[in-house]
């Protein structure tokens, strides 16, 4: 079960709750040994699940309704992952995952990033920074 939240100026939003693979666990594509995505196929075919290993600390962001940035992409810690879908207000068409060991170079590389993104993207970035 996977839950998708949104960190709002009103508080956490709780947006959906999906029993299958879901956006959440995207960051798993960079960031563990084995993808959230070959694990749910291995269970759907039976065939061994293994403990995923987390490499380091992880963040990811949504990109909603955004063109992409070739600029995100001289960013030595991130990984654009697009979907190839019309851009559209409201619409997820990609996500970027970055991961790092030192913490403190996930943080710059995030708040690098917040230029490079639309304005209403900075509360989350700023949020993810905080917890790491």
């Amino acid at each position: 079960m996977a839950m998708e939240c949104f960190v709002t100026p009103d508080g956490l939003l709780i947006n959906e709750l999906a029993p299958r693979v879901h956006n959440s666990g995207h960051w798993t594509q960079n960031g563990a040994s084995i993808s959230q995505f070959e694990l749910h196929l291995r269970a759907i075919l039976a065939l061994p699940l293994p403990q995923p290993v987390v490499f380091a600390p992880s963040v990811m962001v949504n990109l909603i309704g955004t063109a992409v940035n070739i600029d995100w992409l001289q960013q030595p810690l991130v990984h654009l992952h697009w979907y190839d879908k019309e851009v559209r207000p409201g619409r997820k068409v990609g996500h970027l995952n970055l991961t790092d060991s030192d913490t403190a170079r996930l943080r710059a590389a995030l708040n690098a990033l917040v230029p490079q993104l639309p304005e209403e993207y900075a509360s989350g970035i700023a949020w993810a920074v905080e917890k790491l």
